[in-house]
């Protein structure tokens, strides 16, 4: 269901699919490792990087079992998506990452919202996850 929701935001042309730039902050491994694939394929970073975080998002809603779905509808339907987050730093790590810019749909960007909300990830926390994981979809499939 909510890979439908996905879908239909990646092929329409309808004003929510104008593309929004925003950054990543990721560890400098993370950096590295996405940089070079990048490099050696021949993309563009913000081109690697859209498709990388779209893999990740794909892939994560495709493993959320549908109790999961229907508990998240059921919370926004009742609460009106009042999920809040924890903000705390990891104050080693402050000065020893990368920014990673890309350009998602707006409508997928509201979907990685969602997702970060209800699972109690910033909107960073769930990006860096889904690019750490379609980076590994990604060597885990290149020859």
């Amino acid at each position: 269901m909510a890979v439908d929701e996905l879908l239909t935001q990646l092929s329409s042309n309808s004003p929510s699919a104008q593309y929004r730039k925003i950054t990543i902050y990721s560890s400098t491994r993370l950096g590295l490792l996405f940089r070079k694939a990048a490099l050696k394929d021949g993309f563009r970073l913000v081109d690697f990087a859209r498709v990388l975080v779209t893999i990740g998002l794909t892939a994560t809603l495709l493993s959320l079992d549908e109790a999961w779905v229907a508990r998240e509808r059921l919370m926004h339907e009742q609460l009106g998506a009042t999920a809040k987050r924890s903000y705390t730093t990891n104050r080693s790590t402050i000065g020893r990452g990368v920014w990673i810019a890309v350009c998602l749909p707006a409508g997928v960007l509201a979907l990685v919202d969602k997702f970060a909300r209800s699972s109690g990830l910033g909107r960073n926390g769930a990006l860096e996850s889904f690019l750490r994981l379609g980076l590994a979809s990604y060597l885990h499939g290149r020859p």
